[in-house]
């Protein structure tokens, strides 16, 4: 699924424990406008994509980022155009990418895909939206198989996670949830 913003409202660590996982920290549209972003996984045989934990509190901690539930060695797609700014492992990430990318307005945004199986990506490297970085796993600090997937605002400390719901316009529509997933845009 593309995802081209252009202004206006747009639908609505490791995951671990820590500050800056409050669930309405949304980007201004404006902060990226203009960049366009794509699922960072194909959608499962019918056509959704399978939260097993979203963007927030999560059991009296704070989830800084996305999980996505797949099978292992599932492909992981970078969801917007950037540089790869870290690739191997990476603290709870286990192995990870972190592209970076530089707005029209000259904010910084660090994407970051973690738990993978396989990373497929250099430090350095120019990646398009879409080019394959990685495959999905079950490394660092992780319970089964999933993506962890964050975005960071002018930089990638635990305070400075936004939740991912509207960059890549994820709503009841195209994604569903594991029973016990909190958070989840779909419920």
């Amino acid at each position: 699924t593309d995802r081209s913003v252009a202004g206006g409202p747009v639908g609505g660590g490791s995951g671990g424990s820590g500050a800056g996982a409050d669930a309405s920290k949304i980007l201004d549209p404006q902060a990226y406008d203009g960049v366009q972003f794509q699922f960072p996984l194909a959608p499962n045989p019918n056509g959704k994509y399978l939260i097993s934990s979203g963007f927030g509190n999560r059991d009296g901690g704070a989830h800084t980022g996305m999980d996505f539930k797949g099978a292992m060695g599932t492909p992981i797609y970078s969801a917007t155009d950037g540089t790869v700014q870290a690739a191997g492992v990476g603290q709870g990430y286990g192995n990870r990418v972190r592209v970076m990318i530089k707005t029209p307005k000259g904010d910084t945004l660090y994407m970051t895909y973690g738990h993978l199986s396989e990373v497929l990506a250099k430090e350095g490297q120019t990646v398009k939206r879409g080019d394959l970085i990685g495959k999905m796993g079950n490394t660092g600090q992780s319970t089964g198989v999933h993506l962890h997937f964050d975005v960071g605002f002018n930089g990638y400390a635990a305070d400075q996670r936004v939740n991912p719901v509207p960059i890549l316009g994820m709503n009841a529509s195209n994604t569903e949830c594991q029973s016990a997933a909190e958070n989840c845009p779909a419920k």
